[in-house]
């Protein structure tokens, strides 16, 4: 049984792998490959929006308990559900799973140049559902198998990369600022901050006896803390390896000429560290992406038994299949498609969304009542600032 010290940062693992999917393998190698000089701007800005503003939301829905209807509902029933189902699709089977699936597949197929798209999707679904039947396990599966391996396989690349003599710096033709925006909008692709707002029930359903005490009572300021020494850890380890990977792309440009975004990884590990050693850390980030793809399932799944039938646990079983088997057929359009459609959408939400979470953290916290006013007047300058 681990420590009090070690199970939190097992927990933190476990929050970084849930976090560690598609998006955050590519977007960081992606600014890194042309930010050049400037590749400190672009990890800052990245920061904000993909590390700082997930947690946050974590936290945020935590205070609630992963009460979804407590949470959205503040804004109105209608507009909250509207907004939970909008998210939830967008994480689950119509963009977020689906990601998963052709990242993997896109890393793997530089080693095995014959596999067939249709045989390894059918595949990690497969692995899917039957991870995702285990919900009570995910947690545990995460923060002490699969994440110390992966860990392990992107230290292995990142450091080759930092330590391996590096080719001339590009001096990208426009400004720091700009570098920073850059970073600051690929936040926003990752949608970190839409899955942290749902994966706090996997969390929870993991830690939820570790703080219950005999009277059947969680202790919730001390759940709280807990989960905010987790985060930090989790914090941590997505800006070692959103720097490591941002600083390793500007490092080696050169031999990323022409590389689509969902091969940049595939490329560079094969690259630096060998055609052994690369499938490797290729296979370990497929495993990443499906850890992801697990926990995302495991949600979306959840949140449909509950809704329409009152309870979590009476049809979780058959939405897992349901959604497992849409996710397949989205995987189909392709990882860079799958970005073009869902992007207006979360460069639309995201604003509102994150001043739903900072209201709602003041009204656990200080009584602060004002929500609708403030998400509503976001979302209306968002979509005014974006088609003007």
């Amino acid at each position: 049984m681990p420590s009090k010290r070690l199970s939190f940062i097992l927990t933190g693992f476990a929050i970084f792998a849930m976090f560690f999917g598609a998006g955050n393998v590519v977007f960081p190698l992606a600014i890194g490959q042309f930010s050049g000089v400037d590749a400190s701007f672009a990890v800052f800005g990245l920061l904000i929006t993909g590390i700082v503003l997930p947690l946050t939301g974590l936290i945020a829905m935590i205070l609630f308990n992963s009460d979804y209807y407590a949470f959205f509902y503040r804004i109105g029933k209608w507009p909250g559900l509207f907004l939970i189902l909008l998210i939830l699709a967008l994480i689950g089977p119509l963009a977020g799973i689906p990601r998963t699936i052709t990242l993997s597949y896109s890393t793997l197929a530089l080693t095995w140049m014959d596999l067939p798209a249709w045989l390894f999707y059918t595949a990690f679904c497969s692995l899917t559902l039957l991870l995702a039947y285990r919900r009570d396990a995910i947690l545990t599966i995460l923060g002490k198998f699969l994440t110390p391996m992966l860990l392990f396989c992107l230290a292995a690349v990142i450091l080759k990369g930092v330590f391996t003599d590096p080719m001339a710096l590009i001096n990208p033709d426009t400004t720091s600022w700009k570098m920073f925006m850059a970073g600051f909008m690929t936040g926003y692709n990752t949608m970190d901050l839409l899955a942290a707002l749902f994966f706090s029930t996997v969390v929870l359903a993991g830690l939820h006896a570790k703080f219950t005490n005999t009277q059947g009572k969680v202790a919730h300021d001390d759940l709280l803390k807990y989960l905010l020494k987790a985060s930090a850890v989790a914090g941590l380890l997505l800006l070692l390896v959103y720097g490591g990977f941002c600083l390793i792309a500007a490092r080696h440009a050169f031999i990323l000429q022409g590389v689509p975004a969902d091969e940049l990884l595939g490329a560079l590990s094969l690259s630096m560290i060998g055609l052994y050693a690369g499938p490797l850390a290729n296979g370990v980030v497929s495993i990443a992406c499906l850890t992801t793809a697990v926990t995302l399932t495991s949600v979306f799944a959840e949140f449909l038994s509950h809704h329409f039938y009152g309870d979590a646990d009476k049809m979780y079983k058959p939405f897992v299949v349901l959604t497992v088997l849409a996710a397949f057929a989205m995987s189909f359009l392709g990882f860079v498609r799958i970005i073009e459609i869902i992007f207006p959408i979360i460069a639309a939400c995201y604003p509102m969304l994150i001043v739903l979470a900072l209201c709602n953290i003041a009204y656990k916290f200080w009584g602060f009542t004002w929500v609708k006013a403030p998400v509503l007047g976001t979302f209306l300058v968002t979509v005014l600032v974006m088609y003007m």
